[in-house]
């Protein structure tokens, strides 16, 4: 190992001080960008020093107000009002995005679709409604952002009933493996009062294996054992009423999780990061609940010195948290004595190691920046090993709002372009709004009487100046040209940062629009594509077999080789800003259904993607609600041709429809039906009505193909024989 850089190869234990000091490295507040930070959060919500409640300035003891007492100090939410449309676009395009698979792909590919339908649509709608809002606003806001994907368990405990017969058969299949324990003589253990304590134990040992026999297919997992006086009150109610409760784990929470992580709060990367997968290290920092803190560790199995060393350290933290940084967590470690908070900071580190023969592996470390060594001077940490992980990537994926240079944390948000703006916006609406008060109720000048002359005038609405007597009292003269002037100033910075950001204005040129926020949403879903590939990955991993089979319908050949091939699924995002116009998808739609369908002599376009694009254009939600997928449509109307035929079989007349768009697939269908059928065979070599029914629904579909493929030719359709007669 090179002792000069020990985070390069793999120990059996974590270079802890090393770790430490990288992570406060990764800190803002050292290299200058905290002020970055800063400015970016008091530039959008407008906050500085000496700011009040009522939006007026208001003289101290160290200044007087400028330029008079209660003048006006407005807010002007320009960053603010910026990111939010642009949120507001990105979220849109999200859940209105195309979920598409990779070109070339085989069945896979439509797995991996499916795979992503059902957890963003289904089961982490409600998450994803939060993580993917707050993404885009770290994102806006910060110039960066860092998602988290990852693989959560969660198991509670709960009182069950257990009949006898269930442990009874269970003590049957057990006792082989037990020789030597009372398993075997069970009921008559329990049924017999004098034996109650070998009945006791007989069950605890069942108990450990019921239980553990809930989730082993989930995770591994130690349950405390049971009470002695617990277990002997089981024996009693299994006796006397032949069931005992009993409290067994469940499985509460098995699935992906992606979470936005905030840059310089909860994820720290080094200023340097250009690839977050070349290396790292990414430190990412939770605030947990003394409760929290020891069911994870339970659940995942942490170190109990490092627990009980971190429960010490409540309210402390290692990296200051100011109060307009969005969160009530504040203080140092270095310097903090009394808890300021009931939570408690725990840091995963996650990077890239090399084993003894220089071959890469993603390793982890949970840590506290404020303890690192026991008493005895040994390494302290929570957990520390080779990340569990199909595909060798350090579980996050960086994205950023512009990309003028390589490293990620030098992107900019939108309060650091937008700064001079709006302070020159802010000052232009202040003068305004002083202008209007000077003009509602001018300063007057009050001629003296007698006495001493006023020597320093004031300046205000309203204020009263003492000066040559003699005279009438007049109000000051208010001037009017700098009215205009400040309209005109901020009509130009409008413009100016519509421009810049291509936001929906009037005042932007349709392609510059278009091409603003189309590079916009491509950066904020090609962010999310990442993600969800991950989050595919681990479902690969770790989705149980039903649950896999549930949400793709993958057969059981498939689900067998599907760890074996973590790659192998691959599903992206897409979406185009033009259809947030509801005018130009109409138009779109329009000439598709009468410029290029009507031409379509080859049959090249597929008419049921063109049905599901034309309803998810219209609403995504109802696209999903109403549209099958293929194989369910396409076994739809191969029953629908299969009773028809059936129907006319027994002699009675078919359903005709005018200009079936299906008419080619069902004639297909009829074909297959009709060869696969002796009895039908041989009644169209019989002749008679089945025959004639049979060639008169034919004919219908094809003059349906007829009038698809030349829309010159009038509605051309089979009477049925009802309208004959």
């Amino acid at each position: 190992m090179n002792d000069d850089n020990k985070l390069v190869y793999a120990g059996r234990e974590p270079e802890l001080d090393e770790l430490r000091s990288a992570y406060l490295r990764c800190s803002p507040w050292g290299d200058g960008d905290w002020n970055r930070v800063l400015t970016n959060e008091e530039t959008r919500f407008c906050r500085w020093a000496g700011q009040t409640a009522d939006g007026k300035k208001h003289s101290t003891p160290a200044a007087a107000a400028f330029p008079f007492e209660n003048a006006s100090d407005c807010r002007c939410p320009l960053a603010d009002a910026i990111i939010n449309e642009l949120v507001a676009v990105s979220v849109n395009a999200f859940w209105r995005a195309m979920i598409r698979p990779k070109a070339g792909q085989s069945e896979a590919s439509n797995y991996a679709v499916k795979l992503v339908e059902y957890f963003v649509h289904t089961v982490l709608t409600q998450d994803l409604m939060r993580e993917v809002e707050l993404s885009e606003q770290y994102r806006q806001t910060t110039g960066w952002v860092i998602l988290h994907p990852s693989w959560e368990r969660e198991i509670a405990l709960e009182n069950v009933t257990v009949e006898l017969a269930q442990l009874v058969q269970l003590a049957e299949r057990m006792a082989p493996e037990f020789p030597d324990h009372p398993l075997a003589q069970l009921p008559a253990l329990i049924l017999d009062p004098t034996l109650e304590e070998p009945a006791a134990e007989a069950l605890a040992l069942l108990y450990e294996h019921y239980a553990r026999a809930q989730v082993q297919q989930i995770v591994e997992i130690e349950l405390p054992p049971l009470t002695p006086a617990r277990l002997r009150r089981a024996v009693r109610d299994l006796r006397t009423e032949g069931e005992a409760e009993l409290p067994l784990p469940r499985v509460v929470k098995n699935q992906p999780c992606l979470c936005a992580l905030k840059p310089w709060i909860e994820v720290f990367i080094p200023p340097e990061t250009t690839d977050l997968q070349a290396g790292g290290p990414v430190f990412r920092r939770e605030w947990l609940t003394e409760v929290q803190l020891r069911a994870r560790a339970r659940l995942e199995d942490w170190n109990e010195d490092w627990v009980e060393a971190v429960v010490k350290l409540k309210g402390q933290f290692s990296h200051w948290l100011p109060a307009n940084a969005g969160t009530f967590l504040t203080g140092t470690w270095q310097t903090t004595t009394q808890p300021l908070s009931e939570h408690l900071e725990v840091v995963w580190a996650c990077y890239k190691l090399l084993d003894g023969d220089n071959v890469p592996g993603v390793y982890y470390t949970l840590f506290h920046p404020g303890r690192t060594k026991a008493d005895d001077g040994a390494a302290l940490y929570g957990a520390h090993g080779l990340l569990d992980y199909a595909r060798g990537r350090l579980p996050y994926v960086a994205g950023s709002r512009e990309n003028w240079c390589r490293q990620i944390v030098s992107a900019r948000g939108v309060p650091e372009i937008t700064s001079t703006w709006q302070r020159e916006v802010k000052v232009q609406r202040d003068g305004l709004v002083d202008l209007t008060s000077i003009a509602v109720f001018p300063p007057l000048h009050v001629y003296a009487t007698g006495g001493a002359l006023q020597t320093k005038y004031k300046y205000g609405p309203g204020v009263e100046n003492t000066v040559m007597p003699g005279r009438e009292p007049r109000f000051l003269e208010v001037p009017k040209s700098g009215a205009p002037v400040a309209f005109e100033l901020m009509e130009q910075i409008e413009q100016d940062v519509d421009n810049y950001f291509g936001r929906l204005s009037e005042k932007v040129a349709p392609p510059r629009q278009q091409a603003k926020l189309q590079m916009h949403v491509n950066g904020f879903l090609l962010l999310w594509s990442q993600a969800l590939q991950q989050m595919i990955a681990l479902a690969q991993q770790y989705l149980p077999d039903a649950e896999f089979a549930q949400a793709t319908g993958a057969p059981q050949g498939w689900l067998e080789q599907r760890r074996a091939q973590p790659g192998l699924l691959y599903a992206e995002l897409a979406f185009d800003v033009r259809e947030l116009d509801p005018e130009y998808v109409m138009q779109q739609m329009e000439v598709i259904q009468k410029a290029i369908v009507p031409t379509d002599v080859a049959g090249v376009i597929d008419r049921a993607k063109f049905t599901r694009l034309q309803l998810r254009a219209i609403n995504p939600n109802l696209a999903r609600e109403l549209v099958a997928d293929n194989q369910a449509a396409s076994q739809r109307m191969f029953t629908e041709v299969q009773t028809a035929i059936a129907l006319m079989r027994l002699g009675n007349e078919a359903q005709y429809v005018e200009n079936d768009p299906s008419a080619a697939q069902k004639l297909q269908f009829a074909t297959q039906i009709i060869g696969a059928n002796p009895d039908y065979q041989q009644a169209l070599q019989q002749g008679g009505r089945f025959g004639e029914l049979l060639q008169k629904w034919a004919e219908n579909l094809q003059f349906s193909l007829t009038q698809e493929n030349n829309k010159q030719i009038g509605p051309i359709g089979v009477v049925p024989d009802a309208m004959e007669q």
